[in-house]
This record gives structure tokens, C-alpha cells and sequence, in this order.
């Protein structure tokens, strides 16, 4: 067996500082003052576990605050795209229909130009018979004229028959007179006025012969007349194509003002859709924000657990660490910014009334917009 040194020797218990000294009893006597016992630990521990998970709650909440405001923005970014998106296939189909319709009416307009070219055509050439019958009205006028010139010679003629029967007629009464009864001077006499009477036959046909010729012209005139009237009835609907023609233009216009009108409320109604987009897209500041926040807290929750850590291996916790921790979800609530953030550390910490109190005592407003812009 060897010996061991002197010095790690197994030594007497000092009378000062061993166990059974004096010192070494006061020293325990101190030490079982001074050190809390385990049931108070547990308790401060326990006290603090529920103020921490009072913490991560709140924390929770807030996450669970942005994650529904974001949801909620998306969800209505969706709903205001579809919209778009639909008014823009309404907005398309209004155009191919606009469009068909332009192309149709682009059709008309060269069919009514034709239609046009052909009706000015038919003007002229209306224009043209016109100027040729009354042409040939003045020249059945001028013949008419001519006819009834024609008959002065055959009223000379029968004027100086006239006169010549009456020269025999007071020849035939001399006569007469001288010869008596034995009137032989009446043979010459009535062969001259046989005579005269042919003549005045002759004359009278000659008359009857003109009156039927003018008679005639005049029934020529009557049918120029007759012509001139159906050119101008003609002429009428022409006219009448040419005004339905004119008034085409008026219907088309309205049809474009009318499809303008729907494009520019359409337009109007997606750029509403869109400023309303462009609002909810905000929808990140809110979120940051939050998560900010949270990321606050979190690292005021680390440092208060470092804390803890550095009081721990002394064997000392303050017993007002939980009031410690209840003055920064204070002071949480104080920093808060928007509603959601209020309503949910008021619903985990299941004082609702008490939330509405604290908000007030911040000067928090008692209703806030839900989206509030920074």
C-alpha cells in the first residue's frame, strides 16, 4: 500500500472552517437565508412561464394578424383582377363587335357610294331628257305657230270671196233690176257664185286641215307634258334614295357615339378596379409592420430570458420579473400603430373591455380604418 503525500493526505476537520467549525456553520446558517426555497423558485418560475406565454400568444396573434391581412388583400386583389378581367373580355367582345359592325358599315358606305354615283348618273341622264323634251315642247310650240301662221292666207282668201260675192250679189240685184222680169243675167250670176262657193269649200277645208293639225301638236304637247311629269316623279325618288342616303351617316354616328360611350364607362369602371388593386397591394406595409413589431418584441423577449440567465447561476430571481414583463406588453400596446394589433393582444389577453380602457388611456382612437396608410 503506498502512503500518499502529506499535502494530499487526507486532513482533520478544521475547527474554524469545516463542517463542524463555527464559521462553517454560520456560513450554511447564511447561505439557507439568503437562498430562496424551491417552492419559491417554482413559483417565480411558473409565474414567469405564464407572463411568457402571455408574451408568445400576443406574439402569435399579431403573426396571425398579418397573415389575415395579407390574406385578406390578396383575396380581394383577386376578386378586383377577375372583375378586370372580365370587363376586359366584355371590353374585347364590344370591340369585334364594334369592329364587325365597322366593317359592315364599311360595306354600306361603298354600296351607298355606287348607289350614289349611280343615282347622280340617272340625274344627269334625267337631266339630259329633260333639257330634250322641253326642247322638243318649244319646237312643237314653234310648229304650232307656224300652222296657225299658215292659216292667214286662207282667211285672206275667204275675206276676198267674201267680197267678191258681195260685188256680184249687187251685180245680180242691177241686174235684176234692169232686166225685169227676164232675168237671163242670173245664169252668170249664180255660175260665179258656184264659183265662189268652191272656193269658199276649199277654204273652209283648208282651216279644218290646220285646226286638226294643231289639234294634233297640242296632243303631242300634252304627252311631252305627260313625260315630263314621270321623268320628274323619277326624279322624285331619286331624291328620295339621296336623303335615306344622308341620314345613313346620322344613324352610324349614333351607333359609334353610343359604343364610345360603353368603352369609356368600361375604361372607367377597370381603372377604379385598378386604383382599388393598387390600394390593396399596400397590403406589405401592413404586414411589415406587424412582423416588425413582432421581431421587437422578440428581441425584447431575449433579452429579458438573458437577463434570467445571468440572475440564475447566482441562485437570485427578482421577484417582480413578471411585472417586468407585463410593463413591456405594455409598452407593446403603447407602440401599437394599427387596430388589429389592439384587438388582438386584447383578445389574448381575454379583456376586451380592458382593451378598449387601455386604448383609451393611450389616446387611441376608438375606430380606426382597417388599413391604415404610413
Amino acid at each position: 500500500m503506498v502512503t500518499p503525500p502529506s499535502s494530499l493526505a487526507p486532513q482533520p476537520p478544521s475547527p474554524w472552517f469545516g463542517p463542524p467549525g463555527w464559521i462553517g456553520r454560520i456560513r450554511s446558517l447564511f447561505q439557507g437565508v439568503m437562498r430562496p426555497s424551491r417552492a419559491t423558485t417554482d413559483r417565480a418560475v411558473l409565474a414567469q412561464l405564464q407572463v411568457m406565454q402571455q408574451c408568445f400568444q400576443i406574439l402569435s396573434a399579431q403573426v396571425q394578424a398579418a397573415d389575415r391581412s395579407s390574406q385578406d388583400a390578396v383575396v380581394e386583389m383577386v376578386a378586383r383582377l377577375q372583375r378586370i378581367h372580365e370587363r376586359c373580355n366584355a371590353l374585347q367582345q364590344e370591340l369585334g363587335s364594334a369592329a364587325d359592325q365597322s366593317r359592315h358599315l364599311s360595306d354600306d358606305t361603298v354600296k351607298q357610294a355606287a348607289a350614289q354615283s349611280h343615282a347622280l348618273e340617272c340625274l344627269s341622264l334625267q337631266e339630259g331628257k329633260f333639257m330634250a323634251a322641253q326642247q322638243a315642247h318649244v319646237d312643237m310650240v314653234n310648229r304650232l305657230l307656224s300652222e296657225v301662221q299658215s292659216l292667214t292666207p286662207a282667211a285672206a282668201l275667204i275675206a276676198e270671196v267674201a267680197r267678191q260675192t258681195n260685188l256680184l250679189a249687187i251685180n245680180a240685184a242691177i241686174e235684176a233690176a234692169r232686166a225685169g222680169r227676164e232675168g237671163a243675167g242670173f245664169k252668170v250670176v249664180a255660175d260665179e257664185v258656184r264659183r265662189l262657193s268652191h272656193q269658199t269649200a276649199e277654204a273652209a277645208r283648208n282651216i279644218a286641215k290646220g285646226i286638226e293639225t294643231i289639234s294634233d301638236t297640242h296632243r303631242l304637247a300634252a304627252g311631252s307634258a305627260d313625260t315630263g311629269q314621270v321623268d320628274m316623279s323619277a326624279l322624285a325618288e331619286i331624291g328620295a334614295e339621296i336623303r335615306e342616303m344622308g341620314t345613313r351617316p346620322g344613324v352610324v354616328a349614333c351607333q359609334l357615339k353610343a359604343l364610345s360611350t360603353d368603352m369609356e364607362d368600361s375604361m372607367r369602371a377597370v381603372r377604379v378596379d385598378l386604383v382599388d388593386v393598387l390600394g390593396h397591394m399596400q397590403f406589405q406595409d401592413v404586414s411589415r409592420q406587424l412582423l416588425e413589431r413582432v421581431s421587437l418584441a422578440l428581441d425584447d423577449l431575449s433579452q429579458h430570458c438573458e437577463s434570467i440567465q445571468a440572475q440564475s447561476p447566482e441562485g437570485q430571481l427578482n421577484p417582480h420579473t413578471p411585472r417586468a414583463l407585463q410593463d413591456l406588453m405594455q409598452q407593446w400596446h403603447t407602440a401599437y400603430v394599427m387596430a388589429d394589433q389592439r384587438e388582438a393582444h386584447a383578445a389574448v389577453l381575454g379583456a376586451a373591455e380592458g382593451g378598449v380602457q387601455s386604448a383609451q388611456a393611450t389616446g387611441a382612437p376608438p375606430a380606426v380604418p382597417r388599413i391604415e396608410m404610413f
